[in-house]
Order: structure tokens, then sequence, then C-alpha cells
């Protein structure tokens, strides 16, 4: 059964639009659960500002960095996937197969 060109350019805008949204929404969470009022980042943890420099690296990877870099990790893992199938060659079925 041939691939209707159209149906896949939609599929493949749905899939990158949701991961898009995904790497959008972490940075809202993360904007959210992690800044002040002014939009500065607050690392959370009980001794705040007075954070030896190791652990203030430990709750910036904890807080921010790890949660980005997953969600870019996996758009970047889709939109990779949707390329890959665009280039890859078409399929011909082999004669005689369900699909042909």
């Amino acid at each position: 059964m041939a691939v209707d060109p159209a149906e896949t350019n939609q599929a493949h805008r749905y899939e990158i639009t949701a991961a898009m949204n995904a790497v959008v929404r972490a940075c809202t969470d993360i904007a959210r659960d992690h800044t002040s009022l002014g939009g500065i980042w607050a690392p959370k943890s009980a001794s705040g500002h007075d954070l030896h420099p190791t652990a203030l690296a430990a709750c910036a990877r904890r807080d921010v960095l790890d949660r980005l870099q997953l969600a870019i990790r996996c758009a970047e893992t889709v939109i990779h996937e949707t390329q890959t199938e665009r280039n890859s060659p078409p399929h011909h079925p082999c004669p005689g197969s369900v699909d042909a």
C-alpha cells in the first residue's frame, strides 16, 4: 500500500509540534517551580544563598539543566527520526507480498 506524502507530512508536523510543546512545557514548569517573582532562579534548599558552589551546581542540574536537557534530547530524537524517515528510500513491496 502506498504511503500518502500529505499524510506523512501531517504526521511529522504533529510529532515535531508535540515534541516542541513538551520543551516549552518543561521551560514553563521550571520557571514556575524554580524562579522567584523577579524571574531569577532560586535553588530549592534550606540554606538558600549560602550554598557551597558544588551544592549550587548540583541544585542547578537537578532543578533546571537535567529537566531541560531531557526535554531537548527527546525533541531532537523526534526531529531526527522524522528526518530519517523522510530521507529513507520509498518502500517497494516484493511482488506477491501482502503490501503489493
